[in-house]
């Protein structure tokens, strides 16, 4: 066998064992936090009352009720009764998003419910692959929050919790690139 064919024979082989790890693995392995805080976030339903969400421009999107509007503020994506989506952009500004966007992380990253965490960049970067082995679950870094600080992360979970998702309060995660 010539050195030619050996390559034509091993080339193949050599990427298809690195395309198989780069899936399984997603990315180069970083480090892995233990007793990391697990907490949930999602679209807060926003019921009609006197409190306005405004938009760029003072433009108002819609009201709200007070507690409807502390609660989008918390969460930081809301939703009309009419089905319309708004999420923070910056100081008392809201952004109406187009229809089907769960909503959107820090810097524009798009939300994805079961497959976003919010987390303290200074912990975790922004954009990191991570692995829940308690949930079974390979989620993305696109998102901070206010209270998400240390070895905490935040999982957006859409609409609504599902069922089962708040038994778990504490987990392992592992950081990728």
């Amino acid at each position: 066998m010539t050195w030619l064919q050996l390559l034509f024979l091993l080339v193949p082989a050599v990427l298809l064992a690195a395309a198989a790890a780069a899936y399984h693995n997603r990315g180069r392995f970083r480090f892995r936090l233990t007793r990391v805080r697990l907490t949930r976030y999602n679209i807060a339903k926003l019921e009609p009352g006197d409190v306005p969400v405004m938009g760029p421009g003072g433009v108002v999107l819609g009201y709200t009720t007070p507690a409807d509007y502390a609660k989008l503020r918390m969460q930081g994506t809301g939703e009309f009764p009419d089905g319309r989506r708004v999420n923070y952009l910056d100081g008392e500004a809201w952004r109406l998003l187009p229809a089907g966007s769960w909503g959107l992380g820090v810097g524009g990253r798009e939300l994805s419910p079961f497959e976003s965490i919010a987390v303290d960049p200074a912990v975790i970067p922004l954009d990191s692959t991570c692995y829940i082995p308690e949930l079974k679950r390979w989620v993305r870094a696109v998102d901070v929050g206010d209270l998400i600080k240390g070895n905490h992360i935040d999982l957006f979970v859409g609409k609504s919790i599902a069922a089962g998702a708040d038994a778990l309060d504490w987990c392992t995660v592992e950081v990728y690139d």
